[in-house]
């Protein structure tokens, strides 16, 4: 961002110099009852305004033009530069300036926004669109150019900025709530309560904040199956978890300990109870965030990359008791399922569930 926000600011500084150096003049001729603007075609200088014999100027003119018998003594003549052609010209270089690293900031951002370029952008827009809208409005009137583009860019240039202070205030004010994601697994143990190799499945509760706002209490007693609720959590980072399309029966089951594998399928079968807690989990912004949704219907947005270290931190958290205890040694009905449920975890993390490999699954 910080490369993007440079570039355009020498490139919005390239088109002031270039401006100023290429700036448009004119000369104001007044006689007693007369007066003119003679423009100059070649731009000169702003800090060196253009010299031009009065007798040349004149010379200029129609041999028609009763500028030309005018007495040369009585001619005031004044050089001023041409404010508004000038100004013109400057938002004309700016919608480039603006729009090239604009766009290439909305191609990179992510979930990050960064006021200038943002400004830039919806700025760089609003001259463009005020230009078209100028230009349209003259080949529908059928004049030969554009009628006062000045106006039409400035209201343009002044309208996109508007746009893009509001838009931004409002993703600012969703990024209040965007805040770390602090998902954690409190009291991890196995069902008997001591170290049970029979017990595939880690229990426990769980402590569920996002911003400042409490989700899941860790100190309530909830008896959650936190080894499946970690795989479904892995899920969401690649899909959906939503009531049409859910990863499993509840984001953070209540039992999670019937697995199974299912022939040709990747992922593995996790049944339980009708109880849980629930959130419905939904990419937004092109997957750069996703949308934590309670079943009262509060939403919360995260950041995609927060809400992935947060989840690879519960997941981690869940491996880490599983390898602290002795090796599971699943009964013969149960070792294809939880090899399955070992296997995805390892697909989807990277990293194997406590160190555990399927070739550890043999019996003692």
């Amino acid at each position: 961002m910080k490369a993007l926000r440079w570039t355009m600011g020498v490139m919005i500084l390239a088109c002031v110099v270039w401006v100023a150096w290429r700036a448009q003049w004119q000369t104001d001729l007044t006689a007693p009852g007369m007066s003119l603007a003679v423009g100059h075609r070649d731009g000169a200088p702003l800090w060196s305004p253009p010299h031009k014999d009065l007798q040349e100027l004149l010379a200029q003119l129609p041999a028609a033009s009763e500028w030309r018998r005018v007495d040369v003594a009585s001619v005031a003549v004044r050089v001023q530069p041409m404010w508004g052609d000038m100004l013109l010209d400057l938002l004309f270089l700016l919608i480039p300036a603006t729009l090239v690293p604009g766009w290439l900031y909305r191609c990179v951002r992510g979930h990050k926004r960064d006021v200038v370029l943002h400004l830039a952008w919806h700025g760089g827009s609003g001259l463009l669109i005020g230009i078209l809208l100028s230009v349209s409005l003259g080949l529908l009137a059928g004049g030969w150019g554009p009628p006062r583009p000045l106006p039409f860019t400035l209201l343009g240039g002044c309208a996109g900025l508007v746009v893009g202070t509001i838009a931004f205030v409002r993703k600012a004010a969703g990024a209040a709530r965007h805040g770390a994601v602090h998902l954690i697994p409190v009291g991890l143990r196995w069902l008997n309560g001591g170290d049970d190799p029979a017990d595939l499945c880690a229990h426990g509760d769980l402590d569920f904040r996002i911003h400042k706002e409490v989700l899941c209490d860790g100190a309530e007693a909830r008896g959650l199956t936190l080894s499946a609720a970690a795989l479904f959590l892995l899920r969401t980072l690649s899909r959906p978890h939503t009531a049409a399309a859910p990863v499993g029966e509840h984001l953070f089951p209540c039992c999670g300990f019937c697995m199974y594998e299912v022939p040709g399928a990747e992922d593995v079968l996790i049944l339980g109870c009708s109880k849980g807690v629930n959130f419905d989990v939904e990419p937004r912004d092109g997957c750069a965030s996703v949308l934590v949704r309670a079943a009262t219907g509060r939403e919360w947005i995260v950041a995609r990359d927060v809400w992935q270290a947060a989840v690879f931190a519960f997941v981690d958290a869940v491996s880490e008791f599983y390898a602290r205890s002795s090796p599971k040694r699943p009964k013969d009905e149960e070792v294809a399922g939880f090899r399955a449920f070992e296997a995805e975890w390892q697909r989807r993390r990277g990293i194997p569930l406590g160190g555990i490999s399927a070739a550890s699954l043999g019996r003692a």
